[in-house]
């Protein structure tokens, strides 16, 4: 049953991680915010990222004017339709993990602990590779 749990959260935590990896083209690239010194905190100004993904869209696809207010409008209308799903998502995620550190040991949420904080070192290691390649990339 725990083996299960642990393989759950990983599912939940790494599942984003694993979508973005096989990402298509019409998402922006990391890099782009990293272009502007934004980096990481460019993930939580929704208004940013709207206006990295219209421009890297009109970039790739070579979009009109008309279809970039077309494009934004629909961006926009993603995230408000997005945003109580992330929210949502991040509640579920919260309770599950009160609930597995009541099931675990002291020694078992110290690994667990250990263990989000490898994920999250792996994620920043990807993200910084992945910018890296599409620099490399774009040269």
């Amino acid at each position: 049953m725990k083996r299960l749990a642990l393989v759950s959260l990983g599912a939940i935590l790494l599942g984003p991680v694993a979508a973005r990896v096989g990402a298509d083209d019409t998402t922006p690239p990391a890099s782009m915010g990293q272009d502007h010194g934004m980096g990481m905190r460019m993930m939580g100004n929704p208004e940013k990222m709207a206006e990295m993904r219209l421009k890297h869209l009109t970039g790739k696809l070579s979009l009109t004017a008309d279809q970039q207010t077309q494009v934004k409008k629909l961006i926009e209308d993603e995230q408000t339709q997005i945003k109580p799903l992330h929210e949502q998502m991040k509640s579920i995620h919260e309770q599950f993990e009160g609930k597995l550190k009541g099931v675990l040991t002291d020694d078992q949420k110290k690994k667990y602990d250990e263990m989000k904080e490898h994920r999250k070192e792996m994620r920043k290691d990807m993200i910084e590779k992945r910018m890296e390649h599409r620099a490399e990339k774009s040269k």
